[in-house]
């Protein structure tokens, strides 16, 4: 599958206007990509020890990180974790259709559409034992990506997946119990989480996020995952209301159990993070790295 790659560099720092110097992106390189579909998405690079100047080179010598975000936000609350990743290898920071001010797609794309237009980039890539990494919803796309991905395919004998925060519990599939989920973890969260969260949902928009909304809430992920043919590790913070602990423990129960691949259950774990809610990737982003660089030294056949 061919897509058009529409490199838009970042300016230099000192040529940004003021009230954009502070911007965590600012100093990664963005590229704005249109999928055959017509889907758009946005990458952020940033290279790892040997990571080349661009996203488009290969380097053998690192792992790579693919890092996907939730319904209404942005990949801009991925930096911190993206940081301490690229000390092991290239980062990729992925900015979803319709989301981070990116077009929206004429209908609402389903958890599976998300999926599709997220292979077509790492179908482009040239990845080196890709662990990939998402929260909440992302997870999903995470999952639905390795679970039937066509290009993705091609890598998931290296692959690892780190689900963070997994929606939605399949006991609580209904519009109020998950408003209160997120309410409860919220009470748990740092204020400049807050704060980035508020911001990148007013980019998205209430129509846009109401319309995928729906998809996030339906999609079976205790069944998706079962396809999911390499190692997962799946995240959450302890106060997290929205993956409760014995959500995630039935994820990693049922988690490449269909798979023909021995590694895919057997290497499959989940795990508390104390102290943490749902956004755990911002306040506690060293737990994290350290939970997704185990499995990126692990997860390798053979």
């Amino acid at each position: 599958m061919t897509i058009d790659w529409r490199v838009w560099r970042a300016p230099r720092l000192d040529a940004r206007p003021f009230w954009r110097r502070d911007d965590p992106l600012g100093h990664m390189i963005p590229t704005v990509v249109r999928t055959r579909s017509g889907h758009w998405l946005r990458v952020h690079y940033l290279p790892g020890p040997h990571g080349l100047p661009t996203p488009f080179g290969h380097n053998s010598a690192d792992p790579d990180f693919v890092l996907v975000h939730g319904i209404g936000v942005s990949s801009r609350y991925f930096v911190p974790l993206a940081e301490e990743l690229s000390r092991t290898g290239d980062v990729y920071l992925i900015d979803l259709p319709g989301f981070a001010r990116l077009p929206r797609p004429r209908t609402p794309l389903t958890i599976a559409g998300f999926a599709a237009a997220l292979d077509a980039i790492v179908g482009q890539l040239a990845l080196d034992q890709p662990v990939l990494v998402g929260h909440s919803m992302g997870a999903q796309v995470v999952t639905e990506l390795l679970a039937g991905g066509e290009n993705i395919g091609h890598f998931v004998d290296e692959a690892g997946a780190v689900l963070i925060g997994p929606p939605v519990n399949h006991r609580e599939r209904r519009l109020l119990p998950l408003v209160w989920r997120f309410l409860q973890s919220s009470r748990h969260e740092p204020s400049a989480i807050r704060r980035i969260a508020v911001a990148a949902y007013l980019s998205t928009g209430p129509e846009w996020f109401f319309s995928v909304l729906p998809h996030m809430m339906n999609y079976p992920i205790e069944e998706r995952i079962r396809q999911v043919p390499c190692p997962v590790t799946i995240l959450r913070g302890e106060y997290d209301a929205v993956a409760p602990q014995p959500w995630i423990d039935l994820l990693a129960a049922n988690a490449g159990t269909s798979s023909a691949d021995p590694r895919a259950g057997g290497w499959s774990w989940a795990a508390t993070v104390r102290g943490a809610a749902h956004s755990v990737i911002y306040d506690h982003d060293d737990e994290v790295y350290r939970a997704v660089l185990h499995l990126a030294q692990h997860h390798a056949p053979g």
